[in-house]
C-alpha cells in the first residue's frame, strides 16, 4: 500500500528482535530495495541530515 501511494522510504521496528526493516524505491506497487538494520547510525532520506543511532531505538521501553 505504502509503495504504491509513492511513499519513498518506509520503517518497521520489531523491538522483540531489536531491528529495523527499511524498504525503499517503490516501483510498480512494490518496495525494490529492503535492508534489515540492527545496529549502527541510519538516515531517512526525507531528513538525510539528522543521524538516528539505532541502539536506544530498537531497546524494549521499560514499562512500571
Amino acid at each position: 500500500m505504502y509503495a504504491q501511494g509513492g511513499i519513498a522510504e518506509y520503517w518497521v521496528i520489531d523491538v522483540s528482535r531489536q531491528e529495523l526493516t527499511v524498504f525503499r524505491d517503490p516501483q510498480n506497487g512494490d518496495f525494490l530495495s529492503r535492508t534489515l538494520w540492527k545496529d549502527g547510525v541510519i538516515t531517512s532520506l526525507a531528513f538525510p541530515e539528522v543521524a538516528i543511532a539505532l541502539p536506544p531505538l530498537l531497546e524494549i521501553p521499560n514499562h512500571p
